[in-house]
């Protein structure tokens, strides 16, 4: 009988690890729905910096640890860049989360809570989702699992002398990876202090015998992490991720605890009440587990709780506690993302619950009529209520929200097909709402070797038509009828309509190359809709991309101003903008540039001037025209 347990046992994991593989490379160029700022800026900085040599630490992008992008590069020269490809690597590094997490769990607590502690989080939303996304953090899963699992064998009988040294440096070595992958793993040598703490106090006799373990390990893995920190430390700017997400644990450094305390509280109740609120990673709001689940997990919890006086399950409970500290300090709360340590044991509490009922049946007495079957009943019950909630929620209503579908561009890669079959350095106008610096590089990662001509404009604002009969890429963005009318319903066209003529023909050339070729104006009760016309000419040199890791975002290079000044040549009202991104232009495309002025309800009547001009925003120099003027004036309005 027990080696049909076994034989069981073993083909359940079998089972368990076909049904994770499989859920993490189906539909995974597509769920997400598309290339997110974070896949781009890995796939185009980090691993390809990491291909140049030797990087304990990038600074890029408010800093990185290096190992994930070390992978991402040697997976990138043997697979490719394309979106599947690049997210191969966190489907393998999520599966193998998986498999350690069943290691681990049968060591502490035997094969059939391991089986259920790895089936729930292969199915699970917050499993899927950082496994089928190009992104660090999956990457301290699996290293951690292992390190606790040596530690575990170094700890337990009967291993003696080698053995558990060996065991022990191994738990050093993986805890130090953990360490070189996401800020957030920095949580588990505070995990295993509490632990030793806990020993200590607790469980004195073990703690003198096994002392030794946790002190080489910890030796190990310091003295392997210290070039880490060191890198760090020598970085200007190299904790900038913790300035910007870190600001409750700015306030309790100095004294004021009551942002941790919200954040704490929050994060606490993620698994029933709330969740992480950003689309980028979740159905805002969404817990963790439905109410099944999350009766099953603070069961388990509360079991742990009762047998805290042994050790497997203290340290369970140090764990959760540790591996959700991160979400305590940081923002937001409840971040799927900043409490990835815990995401292995949240798993394992409720396969502890179900643990616990079948050895409470198998101890009661003959007259306690409790049925055999009820503890695995149980395990399928929540496993098939999981799969139903956390499948869809994953597969088809996470995807399908706009904000998600805006995050993840899936307009733009629904439309690589298309772009793809377009003749080599087709010229393409690229609807780019913020004019983010990696939309144009999200093109070029789904059309490779294509070498397209993107231009990139923001749609209501700016119509940019690249040099050459080409088409013109739109997004979902609404668009002006003046410019262009999309199909009804379309998230995309390809147009190759021309621009239409200005209403006001003119020559008026500027020193950067930028020649305006007239306008259209368009008066209103409130103001005037000024459109207008520009052409790139030879003279144009673009400037250097804006560079796509730095997470706050860079300002244009130049701005457009469109003034309207009164009789004395004071200013009566103005706008500010440059819709179209300089870096893409090239000599031959044009764009039109929109203005909206409101003149004032009160403004006395009188002929006002209307002009326009550019320039650059770091410094406030205009732009002079090729007369030597710096600002093209074009039309006198009289208002009010």
């Amino acid at each position: 009988m027990p080696g049909v347990v076994r034989r069981l046992q073993f083909w359940l994991c079998v089972l368990v690890l076909l049904a994770a593989a499989w859920l993490r490379v189906w539909r995974l160029d597509s769920v997400p729905p598309g290339w997110r700022d974070d896949e781009v800026v890995e796939t185009t900085v980090h691993a390809r910096l990491a291909a140049t040599g030797l990087h304990l630490y990038f600074p890029q992008a408010e800093g990185h640890e290096p190992l994930y992008h070390y992978l991402s590069a040697a997976w990138i020269a043997a697979a490719g860049d394309s979106l599947f490809s690049v997210r191969l690597l966190s489907a393998c590094l999520g599966l193998l989360s998986v498999a350690a997490l069943y290691r681990l769990a049968r060591r502490m607590f035997g094969g059939p809570t391991a089986l259920l502690a790895a089936a729930g989080l292969a199915l699970a939303f917050w499993g899927l989702m950082y496994a089928r996304f190009k992104l660090r953090q999956v990457s301290a899963v699996a290293p951690m699992l292992l390190g606790f699992d040596c530690l575990w064998a170094a700890l337990r009988p009967p291993q003696t002398g080698a053995p558990r040294k060996q065991a022990a440096l191994w738990a050093g070595v993986w805890l130090a990876v953990a360490l070189y992958t996401y800020f957030a793993a920095r949580a588990v040598p505070a995990i295993l202090a509490a632990f030793a703490l806990y020993l200590c106090l607790f469980h004195r006799p073990l703690f003198i015998a096994r002392w030794r373990a946790l002190a080489l390990a910890a030796a190990v893995a310091a003295a392997l992490s210290a070039p880490l920190f060191l890198a760090i430390a020598s970085t200007p700017g190299g904790e900038a991720r913790l300035g910007v997400v870190g600001q409750p644990l700015v306030e309790l450094l100095h004294g004021n605890g009551l942002p941790a305390a919200k954040n704490a509280a929050v994060t606490l109740s993620m698994f029933a009440f709330t969740g992480d609120p950003e689309f980028l990673y979740n159905i805002p709001g969404r817990a963790v587990f439905g109410w099944g689940g999350a009766l099953l997990f603070a069961a388990g919890v509360a079991l742990a709780l009762w047998r805290r006086r042994e050790p497997r399950y203290a340290f369970c409970l140090l764990w959760l506690v540790g591996g959700l500290a991160p979400a305590f300090v940081s923002v937001p709360a409840a971040s799927l993302g900043h409490t990835i340590a815990a995401q292995p044991v949240v798993f394992l509490f409720p396969a502890l619950a179900v643990a616990a009922l079948a050895e409470r049946i198998r101890s009661a007495a003959p007259s306690v009529a409790l049925p055999r079957s009820l503890p695995a009943a149980l395990a399928a019950l929540y496993l098939l209520t999981l799969a139903a909630r956390d499948l869809p929620d994953y597969f088809v209503a996470w995807p399908a929200l706009p904000q998600v579908r805006s995050l993840y561009r899936a307009e733009l890669h629904a439309a690589a097909a298309a772009l793809r079959a377009l003749p080599p350095g087709s010229a393409l106008g690229l609807a780019s709402p913020a004019l983010h610096p990696a939309d144009p590089l999200a093109v070029a990662l789904d059309t490779p070797s294509r070498g397209l001509h993107v231009v990139a404009f923001t749609p209501g604002w700016a119509w940019a038509y690249p040099a050459g009969d080409a088409p013109v890429f739109l997004s979902a963005e609404a668009l002006p009828s003046r410019f262009a009318q999309l199909p009804s319903g379309a998230g995309y066209a390809l147009l190759t309509a021309p621009l239409a003529p200005p209403a006001v023909p003119l020559d008026a050339a500027f020193a950067n190359g930028w020649t305006c070729y007239g306008y259209t104006a368009e008066r209103a009760a409130a103001g005037l809709t000024l459109s207008t016309y520009w052409r790139v000419t030879g003279a144009y040199t673009p400037p250097a991309p804006r560079p796509v890791d730095v997470l706050a975002g860079t300002p244009l290079p130049l701005r457009f101003f469109a003034h309207v000044l009164k009789p004395d040549g004071a200013l009566l009202v103005g706008g500010d903008r440059l819709d179209v991104d300089p870096a893409t232009l090239r000599p031959g495309d044009s764009f039109v540039q929109v203005f909206a002025l409101s003149l004032p309800a009160d403004a006395p009547a009188a002929d006002y001037a209307v002009q326009v001009g550019l320039y650059a925003p770091d410094t406030g120099a205009r732009v002079p025209l090729a007369d030597g003027h710096d600002a093209l004036r074009l039309l006198t309005l009289t208002g009010p």
